[in-house]
């Protein structure tokens, strides 16, 4: 898994941020140019699927929605005693 985020962060598609929850922990996230990335490749696959696939065989496309949308922060209160 290092191998691959140290490729992806190399090429500007994520970066990893320290998680201010736990100094020990660092979250992967993506950036601007990443989700530019992401958002031609989804158009691409989404005209292909258009393309190659049967308007009446809804049930075997992909779910609609922005799987990769940024997730919210985390809460910086701990829930350790």
């Amino acid at each position: 898994m290092t191998y691959l985020l140290d490729d992806l962060e190399a090429a500007k598609l994520v970066e990893r941020q320290p998680d201010p929850a736990d100094r020990r922990s660092r979250r992967v996230a993506a950036t601007a140019h990443g989700r530019e990335v992401l958002a031609d490749l989804d158009a691409r696959f989404a005209r292909a699927e258009q393309h190659l696939l049967p308007a009446s065989a809804p049930t075997i496309r992909r779910p609609s929605g922005d799987c990769w949308a940024p997730s919210p922060p985390a809460s910086t209160t701990s829930t350790r005693s």
